[in-house]
């Protein structure tokens, strides 16, 4: 196998115009924003070493990685002829042993993921293979059967009938030809010094773009805590986002395989993004965010959870959290349907020091205790009930509490305690009741068990 001498003229110029496409900051932050978060996006390259061939331990061997995987390709290959074939890359890939990220470094080389306008994309060859078999020697515009499955000759090149054909005879064709063989070697077959080929500017060139994609599809692939609960995601009409669209930015990782993400501002929030709650019932509910590995740098997200007419915001720290579901706490919810969890990008540190990411989140409804159940039931009959009963509690509350006093001198400060912790788990146990009310119910129970 032999490769197309003027490769040099059609890969995209440089790896920081692909990096830019997918990883620049907003523009108007200017020069030193972009390459600031540039240099938080791109972990350092991966030593020569480090960049196996034949390593594709990395994505596991289960649908939703390979999912991910795919996804991730398609992303980095948008615009491209190879534009769509992530799921058949991925899937070749694995079949025949072959690290993804190492071809898609390959790819990149040879013809810009055979951009449009190249040999490569008029023949459906993104390798750029060298006709096989019935094919070679033939002339240009004929037809034939080759070894890897292509359909005719350029004169020199096969022609496949799909990208997809293309895509699946260069892993056939590495896996047959140069299984084993160290990246250097393989690269040697492709860039011959005999063809005034400068190798180690192939091979350099190579080894960058290969460990930046070997990490986009990690993160991609990376399997997802969990949840058993309803999750609210970043698409879809549940979620809104506001603030100028040239700073917000997608990345192919989190719930779903997607999130966003944007650069922070000191003070006065320029960008927002809300989850619409639509509840199945009132109750109250566990509330969880989560925090992709990539781009939840800040450490001081300010989450407002609105909910049963109230407003609270929480500040996380969504750095030391990164890869998790963060609990936010549990909350009252009338089920509205306008209840919301809503996350700015002001956080207080210097502007464009750290990144917000805005991925999913989840609630799980908590079945109330005995105590919330009666308290409930109480609720529902009315308001002049409501009152009336509130009013008795605290009436036979107060008389609890002489009667606990004059206990609790009685016995010892160990005593006392455990009365106190007692006390603290039946209130725990009160869900969407006012907190005073619950001490009362709880209060009563006790006075109800010391009579026994």
């Amino acid at each position: 196998m032999g490769r197309w001498n003027d490769h040099g003229m059609e890969h995209r110029s440089t790896m920081l115009a692909h990096l830019t496409r997918y990883h620049a900051a907003p523009c108007l932050l200017g020069a030193v924003l972009i390459g600031a978060l540039l240099a938080l996006a791109a972990p350092p390259l991966r030593a020569q070493e480090e960049v196996d061939p034949w390593d594709t331990g990395w994505i596991a061997d289960e649908e939703g990685a390979r999912r991910g995987a795919a996804r991730a390709v398609d992303a980095i290959t948008a615009g491209t002829g190879l534009d769509g074939q992530g799921t058949v890359l991925i899937e070749a890939a694995l079949a025949h042993g072959v690290n993804p990220a190492f071809a898609l470094a390959m790819f990149q080389k040879e013809a810009g993921f055979a951009a449009p306008g190249t040999r490569a994309y008029r023949n459906n060859n993104p390798g750029n293979i060298i006709a096989t078999g019935q094919c070679r020697g033939l002339a240009a515009g004929s037809t034939c059967s080759g070894a890897y499955g292509e359909v005719g000759t350029d004169g020199r090149f096969g022609v496949y009938a799909s990208m997809a054909d293309g895509v699946e005879a260069y892993f056939r064709l590495l896996a047959r030809e140069y299984g084993g063989l160290s990246l250097r070697e393989i690269v040697m077959r492709y860039c011959p010094p005999a063809d005034a080929c400068d190798v180690d500017g192939y091979l350099a060139t190579v080894i960058a773009a290969a460990g930046e994609y070997r990490t986009l599809i990690e993160q991609a692939a990376r399997p997802i805590p969990p949840f058993e609960g309803i999750v609210f995601d970043n698409g879809g009409t549940l979620f809104t986002r506001h603030g100028p669209g040239e700073q917000w930015q997608e990345t192919i990782a989190g719930v779903e395989h997607h999130f966003w993400w944007t650069a922070n501002t000191e003070s006065g929030a320029e960008n927002t993004g809300r989850w619409t709650l639509v509840l199945p019932e009132a109750g109250e509910y566990e509330v969880y965010v989560f925090l992709p590995p990539l781009h939840a740098t800040t450490q001081r997200a300010v989450y407002t959870v609105y909910h049963a007419g109230e407003t609270i915001s929480l500040v996380v720290d969504q750095a030391a959290h990164a890869g998790t579901w963060y609990r936010l706490g549990t909350f009252q919810f009338s089920a509205s349907g306008a209840e919301y969890v809503e996350l700015v990008d002001e956080t207080g540190e210097p502007p464009g020091s750290t990144a917000i990411a805005f991925d999913a989140v989840g609630v799980i409804y908590r079945e109330p205790g005995p105590i919330g159940k009666a308290w409930r039931a109480i609720r529902r009959t009315g308001g002049d009930l409501l009152a009336q009963a509130r009013e008795e509690i605290d009436r036979q509350i107060e008389a609890f509490r002489r009667q606990a006093d004059a206990w609790a001198e009685r016995r010892s400060e160990q005593a006392r305690r455990g009365f106190d912790e007692r006390v603290d788990r039946l209130v725990e146990d009160c869900l969407g009741v006012e907190v005073a009310a619950a001490f009362s119910l709880a209060a009563l129970v006790l006075k109800r068990r010391g009579r026994r």
